[in-house]
């Protein structure tokens, strides 16, 4: 073979490896393509097609016991009519009215919630999920509520709970708490009626203006490692007539290096 001829082979090999390179690269980027399709068109039907007017309510703060309601309104966003609407609340203690189990397109419907803070305090959420139907598929979307609640009457502990790190047993402390009572109307009342500690405390309760001093004096039991105990507190509050502070001690032992260890 001349060389002439070696020289031409070579150029049609490098040729047919080229455009197999190229046919390779190009059903790749094909392959890519259609995934790339195929996830959009996938992204597209599971588009909701709802829109809340508000998806996290924060409702006016009501007192403890009594009912929240509030009002959200649903937009049919897509082409298509929506039916089958329905909607679900998270807690037993809530209820809901709509004003239309359809939405057709551009149109919207009202829902009016109901939420009972008997037996509920501080910031409360529900959630409410709103399932509806749309061209044979079974769709849902969710909104939240938040019900700030006065806990009229209830007793606070500040702090909530009395903590006691490397202690040892028989060793004299002090602990102090202050007692309030939260969100109480002028026109109303409370007091403390009874107060019950562990044998091996003393408690001096002194009324101020707006609060309470608790004093808690002693000489800490003999015991080993992580020791509880309660401090009860019980009011006049006909709804929150009782609460609980935790005592934790922490104990510690000296090691025959005389330095502190917990056991």
């Amino acid at each position: 073979m001349t060389s002439k001829m070696k020289k031409l082979l070579g150029y049609s090999i490098c040729a047919f490896g080229s455009a197999l390179l190229l046919v390779a690269v190009t059903s790749h980027l094909w392959v890519r393509n259609d995934v790339a399709d195929h996830q959009s068109a996938k992204h597209s039907e599971n588009r909701l097609n709802i829109r809340f007017s508000e998806q996290t309510v924060r409702l006016e703060p009501v007192n403890s016991g009594d009912t929240s309601s509030g009002t959200i309104f649903v937009e049919n966003t897509g082409n298509k009519i929506i039916t089958n609407v329905t909607v679900k609340a998270g807690c037993w203690c809530s209820d809901v009215n709509l004003s239309a189990t359809a939405i057709s397109p551009g149109e919207t419907i009202r829902i009016d919630f109901f939420i009972d803070t008997k037996g509920k305090y501080e910031d409360f959420t529900d959630n409410f999920i709103v399932t509806y139907s749309e061209d044979t598929k079974n769709l849902f979307d969710v909104f939240y509520a938040t019900v700030p609640i006065l806990a009229s009457g209830k007793l606070i502990a500040e702090p909530a709970s009395l903590q006691f790190s490397r202690a040892r047993a028989d060793e004299s402390f002090i602990g102090n708490i202050t007692l309030r009572v939260k969100d109480l109307p002028d026109n109303e009342t409370v007091d403390i009626i009874d107060l019950s500690v562990p044998d091996w405390m003393t408690a001096d309760l002194m009324r101020k203006d707006t609060h309470w001093e608790l004093a808690l004096t002693g000489e800490f039991p003999n015991q080993s490692g992580r020791y509880v105990e309660f401090v009860r507190i019980q009011s006049s509050s006909e709804r929150y007539s009782e609460m609980v502070v935790p005592v934790i001690v922490e104990y510690a032992t000296v090691s025959s290096g005389d330095s502190d260890v917990y056991q």
